[in-house]
């Protein structure tokens, strides 16, 4: 499969959010902050990685397939990602400071809620759209083994 360290990455960042919420679910802030910011830097870390090995090896063989249609789905994915790369940058950069979460729980919820539901609609398209394409038409993505690291 052409795309198996990506989609298995996926399941890393999935597996990371459903542990970051129930975590949350448990509002013990005060008592777990810290815990939180920690898996919170997980996720961030495996987000990057994945997000560097689409842009240096996905979308790169993306743009220039030989089919139009690809060309311009790959285009699109990569404008879309820009905004929810931006979106979690923004959150990850408000609440990785000690006392942020306990300060405002509720707008941390409100913000994890509203950003890990964008990340999995996010990967539930990547899976079943992108990825079933990269792998149907055989487009050559492996990673190179400077930037994997699963």
């Amino acid at each position: 499969m052409q795309t198996r360290t990506y989609r298995q990455q996926h399941t890393k960042l999935l597996e990371q959010v459903a542990e970051l919420k129930d975590i949350i679910g448990q509002k013990e802030f005060s008592k777990r902050e810290s815990e939180i910011i920690q898996k919170l830097s997980e996720l961030s870390g495996v987000l990057k990685l994945h997000l560097k090995l689409e842009d240096e090896n996905l979308y790169p063989a993306l743009r220039t397939h030989k089919n139009e249609a690809v060309r311009e789905m790959a285009a699109r994915y990569a404008r879309e990602m820009g905004g929810l790369s931006e979106a979690f940058t923004n959150y990850r950069t408000k609440w990785l400071r000690l006392g942020a979460i306990t300060a405002e729980p509720q707008k941390f919820v409100e913000e994890s809620i509203n950003v890990f539901s964008a990340l999995g609609a996010r990967i539930d398209r990547e899976d079943t759209e992108l990825y079933a394409l990269v792998d149907r038409l055989l487009i050559v993505v492996t990673p190179s083994a400077s930037t994997s690291d699963n």
